[in-house]
């Protein structure tokens, strides 16, 4: 049977079309002929169907609505859903490959009717799971690590070859801070969207955090949670996991005040819940790698992880020993996957610069991080093999309530050294901080991390930097005309570990950015006061160079 699209008599346009009962059918759908296939689902209002476009026989799943004039403000909503759906998912799939991509919308003003062609996948999750009926724990957490949208359940979520998980349904996902109605998918929704006072709330990004925490709960139990028993493992099952960052995730996300729940940004950044077998070879499909106790080889070297040391923004170090002689040894540790392509080309620029700048450097200074080895696995992890100091400086200055004016010379001295083999050699690391500036025996101190450093005059991407160590023109740029970014970055990162030095607490952007605070007392060193006071300056074209650095009392005198 054939229906043409924008047809009407009027003959129909208050009925509702039997929805549920389309296959074999064939529809005209943004100019082009579809066969409908069997029902594969239920979303979002309506109907969800497997069909092939008939012009290349290519397959893909057609969600159909009902948005007949009769219905009333039932039938607005639906429109509205429908235009929601598409064009979000339009958005987001241009940012990331694991939104279901959506390739037309229309609607058939005769039937009442409104459809969306997207890809189609193998099945939905909750089918998935109800085949599995048990999941290993690392099946579950490559699954996790895949996963603001209102309605994230099993099944809105499609699996796709290779066990691939992408999300559909965007038909009532709002921005954030919106307010809502009662609606969603017990107990995968958020109680605050299911709640019968959502209309009076606003919704942060937290109701996603309950849903990505509901699947987590139905991939360890195989059973979805109880608003009730929120965390714990249900009444036949209790034996909970054994996993503790698998409970830790279940008990931060399966809150139910909003306001209590993690953040979807700052706790899934720390929280590595990954594989964590050393011999699992499959690509990994997550951000971050917990490396403690793995054996690594490293270009034909084994080494074996202890601790994690820091984070960085696109990496990870360990402390670690080589197995043929016990030598301990620092490793960075960068994951290329999981990422979008502007993420990977930074991460790749990252992990380069780190190499090219460091071996460059280590000859001309004993204040640079030296580098032993690198290496590439097909994991999508890359290793960088460096030595290990004791700690970096942020945990040296914490550790202490104060230190001694000559302590503080000493180290500032250093900086000075560091800033001028900079300098000499036309770059700027733009992210010099006490957490990159590891100390090793004897306070003697070294700068490592070069990832966003660049050349002198040579185009860069630009990250924000750690403030307030990292220049204001980095971090505040929209507040300052700065043209361009030059070495003068580098002197405020100084001047901001001197403030730290010297008050125990760092500097902020607020001039004069070299006064104490109010309950502190300025210091008498008349030097040290001149030095703060020509480095941390808010426009760089005030500031001291490294040359004037080198020639100042306070660095030349003892």
């Amino acid at each position: 049977m054939m229906y043409t699209i924008g047809y009407n008599d009027g003959s129909r346009q208050n009925a509702t079309y039997p929805v549920a009962k389309m296959e074999g059918e064939v529809w005209l759908i943004f100019n082009e002929k579809y066969t409908i296939g069997k029902h594969i689902g239920d979303g979002g209002f309506g109907f969800v169907y497997a069909a092939q476009r008939d012009s290349d026989r290519k397959p893909v799943a057609i969600k159909v609505v009902t948005v007949a004039s009769g219905l009333g403000e039932a039938a607005r909503q639906n429109s509205e859903s429908v235009l929601n759906e598409f064009q979000k998912s339009r958005e987001l799939s241009r940012l990331t490959h694991q939104i279901v991509h959506m390739f037309s919308v229309d609607f058939n003003a005769q039937y009442g009717l409104a459809f969306l062609v997207m890809e189609l996948g193998q099945q939905d999750f909750e089918k998935y799971l109800r085949q599995k009926q048990i999941l290993s724990p690392l099946q579950r957490k490559l699954l996790w690590r895949q996963l603001v949208h209102r309605d994230i359940k099993p099944e809105n979520l499609i699996v796709f070859p290779g066990d691939l998980i992408k999300l559909s349904d965007l038909g009532i996902a709002k921005r954030v801070l919106q307010k809502t109605s009662p609606i969603g998918s017990p107990p995968y929704s958020a109680p605050e969207v299911t709640s019968p006072m959502s209309s009076y709330m606003s919704l942060t990004t937290r109701a996603d955090v309950w849903s990505w925490g509901a699947i987590l709960y139905r991939m360890t139990y195989m059973v979805p949670p109880d608003y009730n028993l929120l965390s714990r493992p249900p009444s036949f099952n209790q034996n909970a996991s054994s996993d503790p960052l698998l409970l830790d995730v279940l008990r931060h996300t399966l809150v139910t005040d909003p306001w209590k729940r993690a953040d979807p940004i700052s706790y899934f950044r720390k929280v590595d819940y990954v594989p964590q077998n050393p011999n699992d070879q499959r690509p990994y499909a997550y951000r971050s790698v917990p490396m403690e106790h793995h054996v690594v080889s490293i270009h034909k070297q084994t080494y074996i992880f202890d601790r994690k040391l820091a984070t960085r923004r696109f990496s990870s170090v360990y402390t670690a020993r080589r197995r043929v002689d016990n030598k301990p040894v620092a490793i960075k540790v960068f994951s290329f996957v999981g990422h979008n392509n502007r993420e990977v080309s930074m991460i790749a620029q990252s992990f380069m610069n780190e190499i090219r700048m460091t071996r460059h450097l280590v000859g001309q200074s004993n204040h640079i991080i030296y580098s032993h080895d690198f290496d590439f696995h097909n994991t999508g992890l890359s290793f960088i093999v460096m030595e290990l100091g004791q700690q970096d400086l942020e945990k040296y200055l914490s550790q202490r309530s104060t230190i001694s004016s000559t302590e503080r010379k000493v180290i500032w001295r250093q900086l000075v050294a560091i800033a001028t083999v900079l300098h000499n050699s036309q770059i700027i690391h733009l992210n010099i901080s006490p957490d990159n500036l590891i100390v090793f025996y004897g306070n003697l101190i070294k700068l490592t991390d070069f990832g966003m450093a660049q050349k002198v005059n040579e185009p860069g991407t630009i990250t924000h930097g750690t403030p307030p160590y990292s220049a204001p023109e980095l971090t505040i740029v929209s507040r300052h005309n700065v043209p361009n970014i030059t070495s003068k970055a580098d002197i405020w990162s100084l001047g901001a570990i001197l403030y730290r030095m010297t008050y125990m607490t760092p500097p902020d952007y607020i001039e004069p950015c070299h006064r104490p605070l109010p309950h502190q007392n300025p210091v008498q060193d008349s030097h040290l006061l001149s030095v703060l006071r020509h480095t941390l300056l808010i426009d760089a074209r005030d500031r001291a160079d490294a040359s004037w650095l080198t020639k100042h009392p306070y660095t030349t005198t003892t």
